[in-house]
């Protein structure tokens, strides 16, 4: 196995490692691995949160009026479903 690629993980502090086999092995591979900015630590892949936590932001500010709407809805079709 070598290091094919050492490079920043866009504009973070991770590192992208690419690990390939080499042309002697037998078996042919290539993945890569994200190291944390001590080197501690490796994972399979990096989550962007920013997008997640604006959608959640978004969210809670809108929730109130949604849950409104929704409660409004099934009051509205429990009083058009006829009672047996």
């Amino acid at each position: 196995m070598e290091v094919a690629e050492n490079s920043l993980a866009g504009a973070t502090c991770y590192r992208k490692l690419v690990l390939q086999s080499r042309e002697t092995d037998k078996v042919a591979y290539r993945f890569e691995l994200f190291a944390s900015p001590d080197m501690r630590f490796l994972s399979k892949e990096l989550m962007d949160m920013t997008l997640s936590i604006l959608l959640w932001r978004s969210a809670e500010r809108w929730w109130p009026s949604i849950l409104a709407c929704l409660l409004r809805a099934r009051r509205r079709k429990a009083e058009s479903t006829p009672q047996s």
